[in-house]
């Protein structure tokens, strides 16, 4: 979640530091991860794979100022859980998750 998170804001044209840093002019962002799995439902004739991340972002920043949740969402059709398969529907819904939050950034700038 916090390299999705990262990578969406720099994306989006932030430049971001670790906490650690000392620049004053670094705006802190909290994010509170409610919802981040994966799971399978077997069918007939294909199963799916699906991905859902919701995440809770506060922070001095327009669209994050109240505390707005993002979501992350994708779903798959296989014919196999395999660890390919797993690992397609996770990146695909970190994907979608990032251009979530970027939509969110561009909207408030």
């Amino acid at each position: 979640a916090r390299e999705a998170v990262t990578r969406s804001f720099r994306e989006a044209g932030y430049r971001v530091v670790d906490g650690a840093s000392t620049d004053a002019s670094a705006i802190p962002v909290e994010v509170d991860v409610t919802q981040f799995w994966a799971w399978f439902s077997p069918g007939f004739l294909a199963a799916s794979m699906e991905f859902e991340s919701r995440l809770k972002i506060k922070g001095d920043i327009a669209p994050f100022q109240n505390g707005e949740e993002v979501r992350g969402y994708v779903r798959l059709r296989t014919q196999a859980a395999r660890t390919s398969t797993w690992q397609n529907v996770i990146a695909k819904g970190i994907d979608d998750l990032v251009k979530s939050i970027k939509d969110r950034l561009g909207s408030g700038k």
